[in-house]
């Protein structure tokens, strides 16, 4: 579990793991949907809420170690409207571009926005 919350991820590798987990969110939802009539649906699409909130909290401590502070600030994101700028905030700051006490410099150059 410490691996999935250790480390850093630039702007671009943060934007493109945002974009798909937002894509994921639909499958929790549209399960929780049908499981409204169909009961043996709630169980997946409980499970599966729970991995997309551990993936979303892995993403934002990360990206927050990138910025060199705590990963304790992801949890902004269950204050209404402030939410919305703590997401910008992450999408625009740009990260150390040194060694910090999180890690290395992030070195995906695929995203190296």
């Amino acid at each position: 579990m410490h691996a999935l919350f250790s480390g850093r991820i630039n702007r671009g590798t943060y934007l493109v793991s945002m974009i798909a987990l937002c894509l994921f969110a639909f499958i929790p939802s549209a399960l929780a949907q049908e499981g409204k009539t169909n009961m043996v649906l709630i169980f997946p699409a409980i499970v599966l809420f729970i991995f997309y909130i551990l993936l979303l909290f892995s993403i934002l401590t990360r990206r927050f170690h990138d910025l060199n502070k705590s990963g304790k600030w992801s949890l902004l994101v269950f204050i209404p409207f402030l939410n919305t700028f703590v997401f910008v905030y992450l999408l625009f700051a740009a990260g150390n571009i040194k060694k910090n006490e999180f890690g290395p410099v992030p070195s995906n150059l695929l995203f190296s926005l």
